[in-house]
């Protein structure tokens, strides 16, 4: 290996360093971060769905179970007129979650309403941190998985809920 006059191993393999600790650093971060927040408590709130057409407030809906309801539908706001399901009830009110039961820090057991599609789909629901939550579909052995964002609705419209470390540093 060339060191150079100051004792240090070449610019192009200090950066190589650097960048690996960097990763290294990233990697272990998240983890922690990742093990610090998740709970099952942590999926009760309001969710921006993935495709950002919908807020779902989970919640807990007694004897030991969650739910979830679309409370707010961005095409409904644009729009201005109230959506509709398959068989024309009101999209808003909506409950598209119910009937999963805890097992450690996992919502299991549950089910889906896709709306859209007029069908029920096993689910399972876990908290990736504070402020994500993995919504899992299944069919059979086949399972499909979304990623919803924590939002703030007192607004009256979604609004990215604040880090921990926003919350920590706020006055």
């Amino acid at each position: 290996m060339h060191v150079s006059e100051t004792g240090l191993p070449p610019p192009s393999l200090r950066a190589w360093i650097l960048r690996l600790g960097l990763a290294l650093f990233a990697l272990l971060g998240a983890s922690n971060s990742a093990l610090a927040y998740v709970g099952a408590e942590t999926a009760f709130g309001e969710w921006l769905t993935t495709d950002g057409k919908a807020v779902v407030r989970v919640a807990n809906c007694g004897n030991a179970s969650l739910c979830g309801e679309i409370i707010w539908l961005r095409n409904e706001v644009m729009s201005g007129e109230t959506l509709r399901d398959r068989s024309g009830a009101p999209l808003r009110g909506a409950q598209i979650l119910f009937g999963f039961r805890r097992k450690e820090n996992t919502w299991i057991d549950g089910r889906v309403r896709a709306l859209n599609e007029g069908k029920t789909y096993r689910a399972r629901l876990s908290a990736i941190s504070q402020n994500q939550l993995r919504l899992d579909g299944c069919f059979g052995p086949f399972c499909k998985g979304q990623i919803w964002t924590r939002v703030d609705m007192r607004m009256g419209f979604p609004v990215s809920a604040p880090t921990k470390s926003q919350v920590a540093g706020s006055p």
